[in-house]
């Protein structure tokens, strides 16, 4: 078959199928396809796949169903609308628009507070308080009322004694004098 120095030859034989094949190597290839086999068999009997759930059937889709708007629904959202314009700074359109949701709703306590807000924006002390007060006697569980209505006599306190004119002590000292000099 070969020359004597040549070893190639004498390792190759024939396999199974008459082909001429590199035998160590077959035998390791059948070799893992039976390890391989093995353990598949293996992990199917310790980890068997789950069984199908049957498929349930889709649901019908629900009607579509229209609810009208409520007047609380349509005061939510002139609350919501006047939220927005006050952060803003729009305060005349918030103002407008939680006097048109207290319109709706009069026991809507954010519309109040919005109100009051937008009034102490464009410094009108007075009317945040009386919004306010409007807004106690609709009833507060939650006493909200009391916090915003010192928030609005702190605020209404600060502009007065940021537009008080400020006197300084050597002026007054020099009238007084010169009031007893003569």
């Amino acid at each position: 078959m070969a020359a004597e120095g040549n070893i190639i030859p004498q390792i190759w034989g024939k396999n199974n199928c008459g082909r001429e094949e590199f035998p160590l190597r077959c035998r390791k290839i059948r070799k893992m396809e039976k390890l391989r086999t093995l353990w598949e068999f293996i992990k199917f009997v310790f980890n068997p796949p789950p069984p199908e759930e049957p498929k349930a059937e889709p649901l019908p889709p629900e009607p579509l169903t229209y609810t009208p708007a409520t007047e609380e629904t349509i005061a939510e959202e002139y609350v919501r609308a006047a939220r927005s314009a006050l952060r803003r700074g729009e305060t005349e359109e918030a103002q407008t628009l939680c006097e048109k949701a207290l319109a709706l709703d009069a026991s809507n306590l954010f519309a109040y507070h919005l109100l009051g807000q937008a009034l102490l924006e464009q410094g009108d002390f007075e009317g945040a308080l009386a919004v306010y007060e409007r807004a106690r006697a609709q009833g507060d569980p939650l006493q909200l009322v009391e916090g915003w209505i010192e928030q609005a006599e702190r605020r209404r306190m600060e502009a007065e004694t940021a537009s008080a004119p400020e006197v300084e002590e050597g002026d007054e000292g020099s009238e007084h004098k010169s009031g007893t000099e003569t």
